[in-house]
C-alpha cells in the first residue's frame, strides 16, 4: 500500500467516525463541533492530529479534547475506528448511555467519570430533540 493510500485510509476512518459522532450530538451549546465539516479532520475544533507512530510522515487523529463542552448526545460505535487515538478528553459533557461496546477500545476511556444520560435520551420525547420535557439531566 502506498504512503498516500495508508494516510488516506486512516483519515477516511477518522472522517467516518467523527461524522457519525457529529450526527449523534443533539446539543452543542458552545458550538465545539460547528466546523466539523469536510474531509480535513485535522482542522476540526477539538481534534488534534499528530505524526503516526508507525510512520512519522503520516498524520493521524491522535487526540480529541471536548472538555467542558456541555455537549449532549451519544457515543456511536464508529468511534472504534479511531485506532490512533491517544487522548480522548470528554469530561463535563452529557452523553446517553448507549452501546459502549467499541468505546472500551478508546485509550483512557473510563465510564465511571462520564455523565451518561438514561438510555431513553436516545429515543427522545417524540419531538426529535432528544430532550425529556426540555431539560436533560445527568444520571447523578
Amino acid at each position: 500500500m502506498s504512503r498516500i493510500s495508508r494516510n488516506s485510509a486512516s483519515k477516511t476512518r477518522a472522517y467516518t467516525a467523527l461524522q457519525a459522532w457529529k450526527h449523534a450530538i443533539f446539543s452543542d451549546p458552545f458550538n465545539f463541533t460547528v466546523n466539523w465539516t469536510g474531509p480535513n479532520v485535522c482542522s476540526y475544533g477539538g481534534v488534534y492530529c499528530t505524526p503516526s507512530q508507525l510512520n512519522a510522515s503520516y498524520r493521524v487523529v491522535g487526540g480529541i479534547d471536548l472538555n467542558h463542552g456541555d455537549i449532549a448526545g451519544f457515543l456511536p460505535d464508529e468511534l472504534g475506528l479511531l485506532t490512533d487515538l491517544a487522548l480522548f478528553h470528554i469530561n463535563s459533557n452529557r452523553f446517553c448511555d448507549g452501546n459502549h461496546r467499541d468505546s472500551s477500545r478508546l485509550p483512557g476511556f473510563d465510564q465511571k467519570r462520564r455523565r451518561f444520560l438514561p438510555p431513553s435520551c436516545r429515543r427522545g420525547d417524540g419531538d426529535g430533540d432528544g430532550n425529556q420535557g426540555g431539560k436533560i439531566s445527568p444520571l447523578f
